[in-house]
């Protein structure tokens, strides 16, 4: 499960950026610019869509809930694994995939901490980011709900051999030069994409013994 990602560009930075490494046409939806950085369900997040051909950055909720007056459950992950058997998220992958960006990711970790003779586990948080990419690009979902509000949630797979050792999930991370051809490709060729990721990471282990776990900035 992923909840919590870091994002330090803005829509309009997003914007130049695939102006300049893609061909096509592209368009910032709104100038609304979104401050949090340290981002968790619920929060308001960039998330890149195709609409007529044209690659358009939006903003929207990270989580998608079906029926806000019932609270019926906060969907922010799906599993790669339920989008290839679930007819409902099979066609929601097919006519509405997105990507999220990104500059990192985080995922916890069980440890050991010992104090003196006592021993106690505690979860703790790593920073995992691309030294050669400092922003990337993750698979998801969006939909748009009857009152027209638009929400959207993240793919995640099976961890590689480096998150493994930390997680037992990890986000659907494309590479970055292909990421735009999920708008593209047909069907079966994206749900060959929702595997984990090759290229290697950078990790940063942040263990704070106050018991409170810092946020990396």
């Amino acid at each position: 499960m992923c909840s919590w990602f870091q994002n330090k560009e803005t829509g309009k930075t997003i914007f130049k950026k695939l102006e300049k490494d893609f061909k096509g046409s592209f368009k910032l939806e709104s100038d609304e610019e979104l401050k949090k950085i340290n981002i968790r369900p619920t929060d308001k997040i960039y998330v890149i869509v195709n609409e007529q051909d044209n690659i358009i950055i939006k903003s929207m909720r990270w989580g998608i809930r079906f029926d806000e007056e019932k609270k019926s459950p906060l969907i922010f992950n799906i599993r790669s694994e339920t989008v290839k058997d679930r007819k409902f998220w099979s066609n929601l992958f097919k006519n509405n995939p997105c990507l999220i960006p990104m500059t990192s990711f985080f995922e916890w970790k069980s440890v050991e901490i010992r104090r003196g003779e006592k021993a106690e586990k505690k979860k703790i948080p790593c920073k995992i980011s691309f030294p050669q990419e400092k922003l990337f690009f993750a698979a998801g979902l969006f939909t748009k709900l009857n009152n027209g509000q638009e929400q959207s949630t993240l793919l995640t797979t099976e961890p590689n051999t480096q998150i493994k050792e930390i997680h037992n999930r990890m986000p659907v991370i494309l590479e970055y030069q292909t990421a735009l051809d999920i708008f593209k490709d047909e069907f079966e060729k994206n749900l060959e994409k929702l595997k984990p990721c090759k290229m290697p990471f950078e990790i940063e282990i942040n263990p704070d013994e106050s018991g409170k776990n810092k946020l990396f900035v």
